[in-house]
């Protein structure tokens, strides 16, 4: 199935890529320091967490259009058509700008690590913390901590849309494997600032070229 999805991206130099999504995946996200929820649809490749897209509602009309390939490009849009399997999307080269991960130097400061498992619904999920190494630091800069929850019973590498995150799991590979059901944002007093939870799951067959 294909649909037609009205594209404006900022783009300046030539490629030829071609990027596959086979899931859609439907966040709830609440601030509890503005005191909103919004919901976000990702989309990714279960085998490839190097790129990822989102769909999130515009505040005038259509839907925002995001995606990031973590070390070449990003583009942002706005859309209309069938976000929730939107077939096959094609780009001209003239429509991409460039992306360069800047963040690497930063994974040399922070850590993940595992905490004890969580039960939901009597069904066990993996944990892991991401903060900085030096807690003291982290006080003195007001610095928090992220938690995932992940469900390591789906065979899919981990959506860390953070490009520090992403970069110390490339090096440790100390995420998990598996769907993340929860995403936790805590700040430096240990409240809890920010939630990403899981509502849907849909399998997609989705492509976007760049030629």
């Amino acid at each position: 199935m294909k649909s037609t999805l009205l594209i404006s991206l900022f783009i300046s130099f030539q490629i030829n890529l071609n990027y596959s999504f086979d899931y859609r995946l439907e966040y709830e996200i609440k601030d509890n320091n503005l005191d909103s929820i919004q919901l976000v649809n990702y989309y990714v490749n279960s085998k490839n967490n190097d790129y990822f897209a989102d769909v999130r509602k515009n505040m005038k009309n259509g839907f925002k259009f995001y995606f990031r390939d973590q070390d070449k490009l990003t583009g942002q849009a706005i859309i209309n058509g069938n976000y929730k399997n939107p077939g096959t999307v094609i780009l001209h080269d003239s429509l991409t700008s460039t992306f360069s991960n800047m963040y690497d130097f930063k994974a040399k400061k922070y850590k993940i690590e595992k905490l004890k498992d969580t039960l939901i619904n009597s069904k066990s999920f993996a944990r892991v913390i991401f903060k900085l190494i030096n807690s003291k630091k982290a006080k003195r800069k007001k610095i928090g901590s992220h938690i995932y929850i992940i469900d390591t019973t789906k065979v899919m590498k981990p959506l860390l849309t953070d490009p520090t995150i992403l970069n110390i799991w490339r090096l440790n590979k100390n995420i998990p494997y598996g769907l993340i059901v929860e995403k936790q944002v805590y700040n430096s007093k240990g409240e809890l600032s920010w939630t990403e939870k899981l509502k849907e799951v849909n399998p997609v067959n989705f492509n976007l070229l760049i030629q």
